[in-house]
């Protein structure tokens, strides 16, 4: 019988030259077949026995508990996020609730702000529509103080309409250049919201209607809205009958030039206003 060597290993060769030296007649071939695990014998080899499971028994298989505990902890963690994800994608996908999102982000305009905004808006476009109608007469962009001057004309033009607004609202007469460029309570009638019954009152002494009526209100609000308060005291503050006889004299148009570049910034800053009017409200 052949017996391994203790403390060490045997290998094929060593095994056959070990039955040789015991006396005992082993067919090589056999031999290796049995050392690499090729037996016609139904006892499990070594490699078999490597392969087979092993099985502890009375544990239970708490690997496999775990990794099924983690993977649903881990898809808990993981709902929140898909959650969000979905409503993200909800509010994106409705057109309504993105509206209304991003429309409480932004401070709602008062009817005080929409109107002077849009009294902004006017003021740079009648300025600008001076300037053309000014640089289609001469022939060239006119200056600031041609432009101031021909605002001061405009007020002489409106004069009927200024003196019956003065009789009605009830202020001092003769009214003066300061009064009718800041005065509050002509502010107050000409510049917001126009009132039908004062608009009829003062249609009837001018025969005019009531298109017409609100159309003369509107460009001497805007007139006087784009006069730069500089030329009150330039002009020492003359009454309308004043300014219509002083208006046409060298010392008049030598003030006006002598103060271009202030009124040429003025006007700069109308337009600034102008813009930046119109752009709050397309917001």
């Amino acid at each position: 019988m052949l017996k391994r060597r203790r403390g060490r290993p045997t290998n094929g060769s060593e095994f056959i030259d070990g039955s040789q030296d015991n006396g005992e007649i082993v067919n090589k071939a056999e031999l290796l077949a049995v050392v690499g695990g090729v037996t016609g014998t139904d006892e499990p080899t070594l490699s078999d026995e490597k392969a087979a499971p092993t099985t502890t028994v009375g544990q239970p298989e708490e690997p496999a508990f775990e990794v099924i505990v983690a993977e649903e902890t881990a898809q808990e963690t993981e709902e929140p996020e898909s959650e969000m994800e979905v409503e993200g994608s909800e509010v994106l996908d409705d057109p309504v609730r993105m509206y209304l999102r991003e429309i409480g982000r932004v401070k709602l305009l008062t009817s005080k702000d929409e109107t002077m905004l849009a009294r902004k808006m006017g003021a740079g476009k009648q300025l600008l529509q001076l300037e053309k109608e000014l640089a289609e007469k001469g022939g060239r962009q006119p200056r600031a103080w041609e432009c101031c001057h021909a605002l001061l004309q405009r007020l002489i033009l409106a004069s009927p309409l200024i003196r019956v607004l003065v009789k009605k609202l009830d202020l001092s007469s003769p009214i003066t250049l300061s009064q009718i460029t800041g005065d509050p309570d002509l502010q107050a009638a000409i510049d917001s919201m126009l009132i039908p019954e004062l608009m009829e009152a003062i249609a009837k002494p001018l025969k005019l209607d009531e298109v017409d009526i609100i159309k003369e209100v509107l460009q001497l609000s805007l007139n006087r809205w784009i006069i730069p308060a500089e030329i009150v005291d330039l002009l020492e503050d003359p009454t309308l009958e004043e300014l219509d006889n002083i208006l046409e004299t060298p010392d008049c148009t030598s003030k006006l030039q002598s103060k271009d570049l202030l009124f040429r910034a003025f006007f700069d800053h109308i337009k600034e206003q102008s813009a930046g009017a119109k752009a709050h409200l397309t917001e």
